[in-house]
């Protein structure tokens, strides 16, 4: 028998390191159903709201955002996020650990190194 992946009150299996890209997706739609994938999307700062009632809001969207992401992180992921202080930080730390690897991340790679010769061989053709 498999051994099942541990869930969380979302039903949503906990980031490991190899399931980031499925994981990643399951977490964009559940924050857009709890409607606070923008915190994932742009850095939550007090100093953007002259509003007190807004920037508690949002506060409290960011806060809400940040105990989603934990709630759904295997322990050997938790020392990426530890020290960080937003949503938008968190996500950020996550994406760049796991978004290089697997066969996306290697498909982005090689993109970006083609992209890069090319741009090295058109000039020297055009002298």
């Amino acid at each position: 028998m498999a051994k099942a992946e541990k869930k969380n009150t979302f039903n949503i299996d906990i980031l490991t390191s190899n399931n980031y890209h499925t994981w990643k997706f399951r977490m964009i739609t559940l924050m857009q159903e709890k409607e606070v994938k923008e915190f994932i999307e742009n850095e939550f700062k007090e100093e953007n709201y002259t509003n007190e009632t807004k920037k508690v809001e949002a506060r409290k969207g960011d806060n809400k955002c940040k105990s989603y992401i934990v709630q759904c992180l295997d322990d050997t992921q938790i020392e990426l996020i530890r020290n960080k202080t937003t949503a938008y930080s968190m996500w950020k730390s996550l994406e760049e650990r796991h978004e290089k690897k697997g066969v996306p991340g290697q498909m982005l790679l090689r993109k970006k190194l083609m992209n890069m010769k090319l741009k090295e061989v058109i000039p020297d053709r055009c002298s």
